[in-house]
């Protein structure tokens, strides 16, 4: 219970994938998208059944530069509650004669959208869509993930997205098992100390170091993914140092994974020495 404590005190609350959450980065949803277009639902039929229909959407601008640029797209998807009887608080459905700027990715080889956890909205005019999101829509082309620090404390939906944190090729706590919380002279019954590690798209340790937690972090965006940027702690107890060194040791890490390419990354996690000396570190965020 107090490592769930500090854990949460710590760090930003994360979000798993629900119908009602966040929407991702744009930028990263734009990468991930076949098509991202703004259009009209000019058809819509529902299966005999009524358990789904297939809307049209009549396409006014693609955003997405490359292969094939239809003028009409198609969707199937779930009926609304009120045709099924059955609601959830997934629902969302589609009116025709709506205008919508919809992100379409393919999923086990078909082509779809999601209103919830997505940028996916209706809109009735390309003024109306937020001007950030505009820019970078209009810019899509010029994306790279390569210049982006995925820090996925800021993913709302990491899963949203197909990212995958970095991961140590070992087992940190095997690095620390001849730390003696003893001869530090600490006082109190738990000892913890947080991390950060920023790991490269080869797996290399860029920087390894505990936060001030007396310091305030600022925000660093790139596009509109943002990381988090933590000033190091200067003056390290002897515990912090010899914690410090020996995680250094990890050598090269499993690098993070957008879309199934290796990218930068960051990750914080925490060191614990309990009142018999027995070092666990934490799941990485």
């Amino acid at each position: 219970m107090i490592r769930l404590l500090l854990i949460f005190i710590f760090l930003a609350p994360f979000s798993a994938f629900s119908c009602d959450a966040d929407p991702p980065p744009v930028a990263l949803e734009f990468l991930k998208a076949k098509h991202v277009f703004f259009g009209q639902a000019t058809s819509k039929v529902y299966a005999k059944d009524s358990l789904t229909y297939t809307v049209s959407f009549t396409v006014e601008q693609h955003f997405k530069e490359g292969g094939s640029l239809p003028e009409t797209l198609a969707f199937t998807l779930p009926a609304e509650g009120e045709i099924t009887g059955s609601y959830s608080s997934c629902d969302f459905g589609v009116l025709l004669g709506r205008k919508w700027l919809i992100y379409a990715y393919t999923y086990n080889g078909i082509l779809t959208f999601s209103y919830y956890g997505s940028n996916s909205k209706p809109t009735e005019s390309l003024d109306a869509i937020p001007k950030q999101e505009l820019e970078i829509l209009n810019s899509g082309h010029e994306i790279d993930y390569r210049n982006i620090i995925f820090d996925e404390s800021l993913l709302k939906s990491p899963t949203a997205v197909t990212y995958v944190g970095p991961s140590p090729k070992i087992q940190l706590h095997s690095l620390l098992t001849h730390i003696d919380n003893t001869k530090y002279r600490q006082t109190s019954r738990l000892t913890f100390e947080n991390f950060i590690a920023g790991i490269d798209s080869s797996g290399n340790i860029m920087e390894l170091f505990i936060p001030d937690r007396r310091a305030k972090h600022v925000f660093q965006a790139v596009y509109d993914v943002q990381a988090t940027v933590w000033t190091p702690l200067k003056e390290l107890s002897s515990l912090q140092f010899d914690l410090l060194q020996a995680l250094k040791a990890s050598g090269q890490w499993k690098p993070a994974r957008f879309m199934g390419k290796s990218v930068n990354s960051q990750v914080f996690f925490q060191v614990y020495i309990d009142e018999q000396g027995k070092v666990t570190t934490s799941a990485f965020y």
